[in-house]
């Protein structure tokens, strides 16, 4: 108990004229900082309130080697900026398809935190692959 933890080093290099980050890079390390991976983030676009409606995470490892790439689309919010319901689009290292995730959240905290998700996996062709229903609390 009392160890140190991994942490995350965030740097925001690149902003819209409403000084939106779009460009972020988040460096994943573990507790003796040696680096687990390195996630490029592209904000794509943004609504009025600033909320992120589309984005691509390039994930890397420590040699800088892409692991995978995610396109994320925010689909629709909640009054306070909650995203309500979510596609992603999972690729391998090379950008090829590997599966779309529809995600919906609910009941969420003041923090912002879900209580209730479901995540339906689906193929190339729309098939179902599987679904499950995550409840989670404090």
């Amino acid at each position: 108990m009392g160890g140190k933890l991994g942490r995350v080093e965030v740097t925001n290099s690149a902003f819209d004229a409403r000084g939106n980050p779009t460009a972020v890079r988040r460096v994943n390390k573990d507790e003796t900082d040696a680096v687990i991976d390195i996630q490029e983030i592209q904000n794509k676009a943004f609504d009025s309130r600033g909320n992120i409606l589309s984005q691509t995470v390039t994930t890397r490892d420590s040699s800088n080697a892409i692991i995978s790439i995610t396109d994320i689309a925010n689909n629709s919010f909640d009054s306070r900026g909650n995203a309500l319901s979510t596609t992603r689009i999972n690729k391998d290292s090379s950008g090829n398809f590997l599966d779309k995730q529809e995600i919906t959240s609910s009941n969420f905290d003041t923090r912002g935190n879900a209580a209730n998700q479901t995540i339906v996996t689906k193929d190339v062709n729309g098939n179902i692959q599987g679904s499950v229903d995550i409840t989670n609390s404090n």
